[in-house]
């Protein structure tokens, strides 16, 4: 059997990755990451947005959409070593901006 390698994400525990999954009628959303990192990004066809590589901490997300109407704004953690979550009627029903 072969050794399995190390994977640094997770031996290492000062980055972690988030996922956002919103619905595919939200396609193009724009979602906005502010803490530890700052960063933006779209939602594909799909309804997914993923950012990957964040420094732990906590987050603000916000996400803005025709369908929303407003500007959405939740608050999140990352984690070392993990994929945290974002619930979508967190994402999309928070308080407004």
């Amino acid at each position: 059997r072969a050794p399995i390698p190390e994977m640094g994400w997770k031996s290492f525990g000062d980055r972690g990755h988030l996922s956002v999954t919103l619905g595919r009628e939200f396609d193009g959303a724009k979602i906005k990451l502010i803490g530890p990192d700052t960063r933006e990004q779209a939602v594909d066809g799909n309804g997914f947005a993923g950012f990957v590589d964040l420094p732990t901490g906590k987050y603000e997300l916000t996400v803005e959409h025709p369908l929303i109407g407003r500007t959405s704004r939740t608050r999140t953690e990352v984690v070392g070593g993990r994929v945290s979550r974002v619930d979508p009627v967190d994402a999309l029903y928070a308080r407004p901006s």
